[in-house]
């Protein structure tokens, strides 16, 4: 018993211990009986069935609403009514937490924005060979109140998790009203963090307020997969040490195999799973089609011909790895693991799962896309990269594509052409591979991974307990 009981409340203790309810005492009395007998049980029956003469408890344009034999006295909309209200008044009555995440989105704002101070120029003209390096960074960078976001969902989804396994258990409300409600009282926060952090960072970076909107659009979405994305991993999680530890692993994996801090083509071979001469049908998890794959560093080279391989089902090349003892022919296939699969020839189409089903790399792509794709870069002089002028060209503007090259003479007198390396946006995006969908695919990738999130923080909710002892 906690001690502030026995301070707060001795009366009532005391009261136990005469009746004989107490760990101590006893009473010949029959309480429960004095109970039973008593005109004020009466009275209160009385009330509750309206058989005292006063108006009804409910009245009669409630009767119906409560379902009859289900297992809980309340609808569903009194359940997700109550569930929603709550949760909106615990998160009103958590200034510090609220209070904590709003300064550092400003704080992060303001520290990322000085670094990458007035690098645009906001617009989508003239903007600087220096700007062309540095605003795929600045865009990327504004994922990191996203991570923020996740770790900090962690702890409050937690610590209603114990009182609603006990409301449960009273039939309170069903999980599913929990659920929604947890959700919700998270979206105007998510909104407003996002708001606070991006208006100051576009203001100091110097991004063109006419991709804002966009812009804005899309880290309200991502901030918000990032902290629903924190409540499924606190869901699945047993306590909060391990989902704290779990969130940066996910962070950090997602965030590295987005494609910018490691261009897709870089990207290892073995997150390659798709992989086939006829489209994208031939997987690891043991689909079998009649498309021909090859095992990259499974087989020994120069063993087996293409035409060798032209009879290897995906299957059957996938059993001979796992078991080389099985087909003769095709022993001197090594079972290396993880299994990799090829790019070069004759494969020329692969998938790299982790980053097609990636929200960081659709987050970076929208975005990306929608600063990028009408901007123009021009050159200063001191900014202009110096190249030797072909022996065969009498001109810099002679030589094909030469719109862009100029005429110039170096110190010592030798003849070289100046160019700007970078004239559009659109080589800006071809030059950090980023992803080739359209920017309002992005938002609707971002829409299904929240979903997705969604649906995993649901099913963990209804299917798991993690009870303590």
């Amino acid at each position: 018993m906690n001690c502030f009981l026995f301070w707060a409340y001795p009366l009532r203790l005391s009261q136990l211990t005469v009746i004989g309810a107490g760990t101590s005492g006893s009473s010949e009395i029959d309480w429960n009986r004095v109970w039973l007998d008593s005109d004020e049980r009466k009275a209160i029956e009385g009330r509750i069935d309206g058989s005292d003469g006063k108006p009804p408890l409910v009245s009669e344009q409630l009767h119906g609403r409560v379902p009859e034999g289900g297992k809980r006295a309340a609808s569903r909309r009194q359940q997700l009514r109550y569930c929603i209200v709550r949760m909106y008044r615990r998160f009103w009555r958590l200034p510090a937490y609220n209070f904590t995440r709003l300064m550092t989105m400003l704080f992060l704002a303001c520290l990322l924005g000085l670094a990458l101070l007035q690098i645009a120029s906001f617009s989508n003209d003239d903007n600087t060979q220096e700007a062309a390096g540095l605003i795929p960074g600045a865009a990327f960078l504004s994922i990191l109140p996203g991570i923020l976001s996740t770790n900090n969902a962690v702890s409050p989804a937690i610590s209603t998790r114990a009182a609603m396994y006990r409301e449960l258990a009273a039939g309170e409300y069903g999980v599913w009203a929990f659920y929604v409600a947890q959700g919700a009282a998270e979206v105007p926060y998510a909104v407003l963090t996002t708001v606070a952090f991006l208006v100051p960072y576009n203001a100091l970076v110097g991004l063109p307020w006419s991709a804002f909107p966009f812009y804005l659009l899309a880290a309200v979405l991502f901030y918000t997969f990032a902290i629903f994305i924190g409540q499924a991993i606190a869901a699945v999680s047993p306590t909060e040490e391990i989902a704290l530890t779990l969130a940066p692993l996910v962070n950090t994996i997602l965030n590295v195999l987005s494609g910018f801090l490691i261009k897709r083509a870089d990207i290892p071979s073995y997150w390659y799973v798709l992989c086939c001469s006829h489209g994208c049908l031939g997987s690891l998890l043991g689909a079998c089609f009649d498309y021909r794959c090859v095992l990259v560093q499974s087989v020994l080279p120069g063993q087996l011909s293409d035409t060798a391989l032209s009879f290897v089902s995906p299957c059957h090349a996938l059993s001979v790895c796992l078991n080389p003892r099985i087909y003769r022919p095709l022993r001197h296939c090594r079972p290396l693991l993880p299994l990799q699969l090829a790019r070069a020839s004759p494969v020329p189409h692969c998938r790299i799962w982790l980053y097609w089903a990636n929200p960081y790399a659709y987050f970076n792509a929208a975005v990306l896309r929608n600063l990028l794709s009408d901007m123009t870069f021009t050159c200063p002089p001191e900014e202009r990269l110096i190249i030797p002028r072909p022996a065969e060209f009498s001109t810099c503007t002679a030589i094909p594509d030469g719109a862009s090259y100029v005429d110039v003479t170096r110190p010592s007198g030798a003849p070289a052409c100046a160019a700007c390396p970078i004239n559009s946006g659109s080589q800006v995006l071809e030059r950090f591979t980023v992803m080739d969908v359209d920017k309002w695919i992005g938002i609707v990738a971002l829409v299904g991974f929240i979903v997705l999130a969604r649906v995993a923080t649901a099913l963990a909710l209804k299917f798991t307990r993690h009870m303590t002892r």
